[in-house]
């Protein structure tokens, strides 16, 4: 997790409905699930971003039975792609309530670095939309946790049945762990992806310039430079961008 992120079980309040476990049930032993084997297959694999999100809030829910209700992840990619978002069935009615401008949990625990407990959601007043829903969706308690997934920002959202309890950050804390590598792993094949695909088209724009100049020279016997000139005064003068224009002379032979 993000320096500063500690998840402490000594800070959780006593559930009084629940008893104060250190190890968890077996479910939750540590050993890996059909769930935790899914969540390595898209960590290594070239699986689209949303995929993978989707993948990390569905399996947080199963190694995490019955301890959550939902879960929601939002991860913030600024100034590339803006936002994205996953939600297990229980938590998709619950995850619009959160967002930039409005704020919630998650939001805060990005911004902030370090997780959002919110133990009572009758006395919790700065989202009164949030905890009324999750209210009605039976939810007892919400703990949004920051996700080590730079350069983005991201955090996982987790929709408790029971209060918060002692012992309570040892059966998140595997779950936390494999999310953040798998977001951030995502995250960057992704960015990947996208910086390749601007070459890609770097590529072919610069080989269809080459194309449309070298028309232009044999045609009109113009050097190299008056003829990229004419190309830009083109693409200017028809609001035009100079991509499209190089390719329309090289398809049809004209300008228009």
């Amino acid at each position: 997790m993000r320096r500063g992120a500690s998840l402490r079980a000594e800070s959780y309040p006593q559930s009084p409905d629940r008893p104060a476990t250190e190890g968890g049930s077996s479910s939750r032993d540590g050993r890996i699930g059909d769930s935790g084997v899914e969540l390595l297959r898209v960590a290594y694999h070239a699986t689209p971003l949303a995929s993978v999100l989707d993948t990390v809030v569905r399996s947080a829910e199963t190694r995490l039975r019955p301890l959550v209700r939902g879960v929601g992840l939002v991860v913030l990619r600024t100034g590339w792609g803006g936002e994205l978002r996953a939600a297990t069935a229980a938590a998709e009615p619950l995850e619009p309530l959160q967002s930039a401008v409005a704020g919630g949990p998650a939001f805060e625990a990005i911004t902030g670095g370090s997780p959002v407990v919110i133990a009572d959601l009758g006395e919790e007043q700065r989202w009164p939309k949030l905890m009324m829903a999750a209210r009605r969706a039976e939810i007892a308690a919400i703990l949004a946790v920051p996700l080590d997934a730079e350069p983005v920002g991201a955090a996982l959202t987790f929709y408790l049945r029971g209060g918060l309890r002692s012992g309570l950050s040892g059966e998140l804390r595997p779950v936390i762990d494999d999310s953040s590598l798998v977001v951030a792993n995502a995250v960057a094949f992704a960015r990947l992806e996208l910086v390749a695909a601007h070459l890609k088209d770097a590529l072919e724009s610069r080989d269809l310039i080459g194309q449309a100049k070298g028309l232009l020279m044999a045609r009109r016997s113009i050097s190299s430079e008056k003829a990229f000139a004419l190309l830009r005064e083109t693409s200017q003068r028809t609001n035009r961008k100079l991509r499209d224009v190089a390719q329309g002379l090289v398809e049809s032979g004209e300008l228009p």
